[in-house]
């Protein structure tokens, strides 16, 4: 699953598993520099989702993935 915005005031995404699937892991990319401040699992025990937070908000693309399992 993948989340992305283009919106540089923007300075986190969110990307959720499908309904009955549960995170294991996450990452990041941007065309902006822009580094990561925050990368953790969110939505409770077991994590539905991932969460990235990230330094310098410049124009660019930003995108947050999640790896979901059973």
């Amino acid at each position: 699953m993948t989340a992305e915005t283009t919106n540089a005031g923007q300075a986190g995404l969110i990307v959720k598993c499908p309904p009955g699937m549960f995170a294991v892991s996450g990452g990041f990319e941007t065309s902006s520099g822009a580094s990561a401040s925050i990368s953790r699992p969110v939505g409770g025990i077991p994590p539905t989702g991932w969460k990235y937070d990230w330094n310098g908000i410049n124009a660019g693309t930003y995108r947050v993935y999640v790896g979901c399992t059973k």
